[in-house]
């Protein structure tokens, strides 16, 4: 019986699993090198088994991989590595994509793949997809390659290095004004259970300008309303109301902060509080019952409100721009000041996302430099 995972299997008389692979040539004997184990008590323990078999081999250098295609490569060695370093939300949303390079150049040695083959493929990019997600399939391509060729199955240059990237054209984020905010806000009814849920949702995130799934896996804890400070360490990795993680790995190391709250967000969290623990004990403080908030619910509802609102909609992360441009335009705050709010790893990334915001800066040095003697 197959599991998720590539190579392992379930045995269904013992409850067991075990893996199996092939793995490139035996130099030693000239003949295919094959490995199978059994008894693991959980897919994930014969998976992670497996990958550090494949990783054995490659170490001792005792197997070559030239005959191996495309999709050998990619289901035998290079997806199983990549979902044991990478968190479940990250692996679900490329194994889509992972198929469409198999089924792309799967049957050919990733040594004979052209550069006549990755450019046609780019130029369908193109056509298809934004530049931004076009860009990104390249870019993920393109360390499959060196990976390749790491392992052996690409001699002398790398076709994808040939090839250049796709150019790219930054998507513009849209954002709410603070009136546009009042006006959605002030729509909501809040003797309505799930209308307080929204509004608290929103709030949140206008008024503390985190990253999406920084907000949804807040728990209680990290609100210390005595203090009036939020802490901001974990990250929510979300597949389904079954599978998800409440992990501590977060975008940078920068994007653990601690940030002040304002009276009125202080209050609005509490009568949320108050509301919730009412219905259900629950540690999340974005759940209106007891489970993981997902980001395309959020989306959803933001939408349907807004239109009940008569206001633009915008994408949930949109939320974060608006706090930026909050603080730009209601309170000039200084960049340095945003970059810590906002988690980024240097003042340069707060610049280049958010320079279109401060469109009298230039100006406003002209002026600061003719009065300066």
């Amino acid at each position: 019986m197959a599991s998720k995972y590539t190579g392992v299997t379930k045995d269904p008389k013992t409850g067991t699993y075990s893996y199996y692979f092939k793995a490139g040539v035996d130099l030693a004997t000239g003949k295919p090198f094959q490995k199978r184990k059994r008894g693991f008590p959980t897919a994930k323990a014969a998976h992670e088994a497996r990958t550090k078999a494949l990783q054995k081999i490659q170490d001792r250098g005792s197997v070559s991989y030239t005959q191996m295609t495309f999709k050998q490569f990619m289901e035998i060695i290079y997806i199983p590595d990549f979902n044991q370093r990478t968190a479940k939300d990250i692996e679900g949303r490329n194994r889509m994509i992972f198929n469409e390079f198999i089924q792309r150049f799967g049957s050919k040695k990733p040594n004979n793949i052209t550069i006549q083959d990755i450019t046609i493929y780019k130029n369908e990019l193109i056509q298809k997809y934004s530049s931004s997600y076009g860009r990104r399939k390249m870019a993920m391509l393109k360390t499959i390659f060196k990976s390749a060729q790491n392992y052996g199955l690409i001699h002398g240059d790398n076709v994808m290095e040939k090839v250049p990237l796709i150019k790219i054209e930054k998507a513009e984020v849209h954002y709410w004004t603070k009136s546009e905010f009042e006006q959605f806000i002030n729509s909501l009814d809040t003797s309505s259970y799930m209308q307080q849920f929204i509004y608290t949702t929103v709030w949140l995130y206008f008024f503390t300008g985190m990253r999406v799934n920084e907000g949804t896996a807040l728990y209680w804890e990290d609100v210390n309303f005595g203090k009036k400070l939020l802490s901001i360490h974990h990250n929510l990795h979300y597949l389904n109301i079954d599978n998800w993680e409440r992990s501590t790995k977060l975008k940078t190391e920068s994007s653990k902060r601690t940030i002040g709250l304002d009276d009125n967000t202080l209050d609005v969290l509490q009568k949320w509080k108050e509301r919730q623990q009412k219905h259900s004990k629950i540690k999340f403080v974005l759940s209106y019952d007891g489970n993981p908030f997902p980001k395309r619910s959020f989306a959803y509802q933001l939408k349907k409100y807004s239109e009940k609102a008569g206001v633009p909609y915008i994408k949930p992360k949109g939320l974060r721009h608006s706090h930026a441009s909050l603080l730009i335009n209601e309170w000039n705050t200084t960049p340095l000041a945003i970059q810590k709010r906002l988690g980024h790893s240097d003042v340069q990334t707060t610049l280049s996302v958010y320079s279109h915001l401060y469109p009298n800066f230039d100006k406003e040095i002209t002026e600061n430099l003719k009065n300066l003697i």
